[in-house]
This record gives structure tokens, sequence and C-alpha cells, in this order.
């Protein structure tokens, strides 16, 4: 009996440390990012280019993510950064305050920057 119990105390251990966490979705106009929180501070993002559902494989996938809280009260908001050789990913969960107006049903932003230029900015959309 106690044979069995410690296997199960062993696999109840092992499968709570690998399970990734979902965090944040973003539903872009061209692609949906999903935002993973996995053990050790570390974080993951998966991209697929729409029609292409989150069912299917990514056509993206990175690890080693950060993730920061920047500004304050109601300009606060969580953002999370992968880079991809000279390409940056910039997640923005929650609005901050930002110099253009959202869409009223937007919830964060997905930027890519290249060699730190900016390239292109999309809202994340309910």
């Amino acid at each position: 009996m106690f044979k069995y119990c410690l296997i199960f105390t062993s696999l109840t251990i092992f499968n709570t440390s690998v399970i990734a966490e979902q965090v944040f979705v973003c539903k872009a106009k061209k692609h949906t990012v999903m935002i993973d929180s996995l053990p050790g501070d570390d974080f993951s993002y998966k991209a697929w280019n729409k029609p292409k559902s989150m069912e299917s494989k990514p056509d993206m996938s990175m690890t080693n993510g950060t993730e920061d809280v920047e500004g304050t009260g109601p300009c606060r908001h969580i953002v999370w950064r992968f880079t991809n050789k000279s390409v940056e990913y910039v997640v923005k969960k929650g609005l901050g305050c930002t110099e253009s107006e959202p869409p009223k049903n937007a919830i964060g932003s997905l930027s890519v920057y290249e060699n730190g230029d900016h390239k292109a900015t999309w809202w994340c959309l309910k």
C-alpha cells in the first residue's frame, strides 16, 4: 500500500510542476496568441495565424519569456516579452495609458519589433 501511495504522490508532484497555466489570450486581427506560465518563472508564447484555431499546431512557439508590470494606478498593465533572433514580441494585458484610442472591446496589445525597430501593433480583442 505504501508503495502505491508513494507512486501516486510522486506523479502528483511531477504533474503539477510541469503543467503550463494559461495566463492570457490575445485575439488580434491577424493572429491569436496564447501566453502560458511555466514552472521556474518562465513563460511560453504560442501563435496561430488566423483563421487557424488554437486546437491546431501553433505557427510559432517559443519559451524563455519574461513578465513585467509597467505603469502605476490606472496605467498599470502586465507585459510579456519574447525574443526570437532579432525579433521581439511584446504582449500587453491591459491598456495602460495610450495615446491612441483603443476599440471598446480591447483588452491588450501585441507588438513586433525587429532589431529594436517597431514593425507592427495589433489590439487584443475579447
